[in-house]
């Protein structure tokens, strides 16, 4: 009973001290009308595609790179996804081609290529917890590094 106390003693000192301090656990999470107004106050031109759908337009390494960012239906994962080929463009991959862009996977991690409605996309996920401008600034720039560096898999001519 003693150590229990101690130990209920303990934790409500070290609660104290963290709000003293102003640290605390947050684990907000961003909304559509949020996300939107975190892009727009990073300088981006937000477009929206469809309905909680936004898209930014990204330039790197020579590639203007049209991003779309949105929650999840669940609200609990924040997708970047950029499309890279056309259902065109994706007929005429060859089995060389898609192994090339599974092993680059490996390299580009943990953005990743797939086919999802016959478009040849990479994508991203982030938890949405806790999402500042800078976090979401630094994971946008991230994918679009990766897109770049990866061009000589996905972009054919």
């Amino acid at each position: 009973m003693l150590r229990s106390l101690r130990a209920a003693g303990l934790v409500v000192f070290v609660g104290s001290l963290f709000a003293i301090l102003g640290w605390q656990a947050t684990d907000s999470k961003l909304d559509d009308a949020g996300l939107k107004g975190m892009l727009g106050n990073l300088g981006y031109e937000v477009k929206e595609p469809g309905v909680s759908t936004f898209e930014v337009s990204i330039t790197s390494q020579g590639l203007n790179i049209p991003t779309r960012v949105f929650l999840s239906k669940s609200k609990t994962k924040l997708w970047l996804s950029v499309a890279l080929m056309t259902k065109d463009g994706v007929e005429k991959l060859t089995r060389e081609d898609y192994r090339a862009l599974l092993e680059k996977n490996v390299d580009v991690g943990p953005c990743h290529f797939m086919v999802e409605g016959g478009w040849l996309k990479m994508k991203m996920a982030l938890d949405n917890r806790s999402i500042t401008p800078a976090v979401l600034r630094t994971e946008l720039d991230y994918l679009s590094a990766r897109i770049g560096e990866s061009k000589a898999v996905w972009q054919k001519s």
